[in-house]
């Protein structure tokens, strides 16, 4: 096995790990986790909206791993994580600048992060999603 994949297969494992854990921690957690929304200083949305949210993230999460896992979808679980990272990553900047409190429904070791931290692992997540989008690429082109 050549360098190149060793990599990839890491990271692949790595986002795999995060995502089924944030995935099937909100699906048993959902009520935590939609009240949470509900309760957020900066979605100032419908009940239904949130409601249809907090099923929708930890749905493409789970959906994010079911794709890394399957050959076929790889790519296509890849650009998710791009979406749903930057997404975070603009919801986590709007509660660190804007928002007067910050909730979290996070679970596990997770929760006992900071939103600072939380910033850092998300970019830091984001890095390596891009690194392994890199090698995706280099490794179909061989």
């Amino acid at each position: 096995m050549t360098r190149d994949k060793i990599i990839y297969i890491s990271i692949n494992y790595i986002l795999l790990i995060v995502f089924a854990f944030a995935g099937i921690t909100k699906l048993l957690e959902q009520e935590k986790f939609y009240t949470n929304l509900v309760n957020s200083p900066i979605l100032e949305l419908p009940s239904l909206v949130i409601h249809i949210i907090a099923w929708l993230i930890p749905t493409l999460e789970v959906f994010v791993v079911i794709g890394l896992i399957w050959k076929r979808f790889q790519v296509q679980a890849i650009y998710l994580i791009v979406v749903l990272l930057i997404t975070y990553i603009i919801y986590t900047l709007a509660i660190l600048l804007v928002a007067p409190y910050s909730p979290c429904s996070c679970g596990g070791v997770i929760a006992l992060i900071d939103w600072t931290q939380h910033l850092y692992l998300q970019i830091g997540l984001l890095s390596l999603t891009f690194v392994e989008m890199y090698y995706h690429f280099k490794i179909s082109k061989n």
